[in-house]
């Protein structure tokens, strides 16, 4: 079962953002990610054998949990996958520190978590 994890920055405000596995299929977990060619942010299955951007259709894609995605580690772990055989746990985690904002375009973003379950 995966979780609502709101997102908020100054320029936008916030918005819940679900992500974690789901009962089924089996290997599916949602985890947000930065598009290096385009500098957006998809929201796809780790486990897939091909990543894509949703809006540019690159494959340059990076979890959340990597640079150039974070701007400041925080102390507290907000959300985080199991890793898989392509990411270590560090690179699918978000913390309580700053994170890419693809709408003013600084590490300005903050994850927390809203309280939600999904499936």
């Amino acid at each position: 079962m995966g979780i609502g994890v709101t997102v908020s920055c100054p320029c936008f405000g916030s918005f819940v953002l679900p992500l974690g596995p789901r009962m089924a299929p089996p290997d599916y977990s949602l985890f947000p990610f930065l598009c290096t060619d385009c500098e957006s942010v998809s929201t796809l299955n780790i486990h897939a054998d091909s990543l894509a951007c949703e809006q540019c259709g690159s494959m340059a894609v990076v979890p959340f949990g990597s640079p150039p995605a974070v701007g400041d580690i925080g102390p507290n772990v907000v959300f985080g996958c199991s890793p898989t055989h392509r990411f270590s746990s560090d690179q699918v985690a978000l913390t309580d520190g700053t994170y890419w904002c693809p709408t003013c375009r600084r590490h300005t973003a903050r994850f927390s978590d809203s309280g939600i379950k999904w499936d």
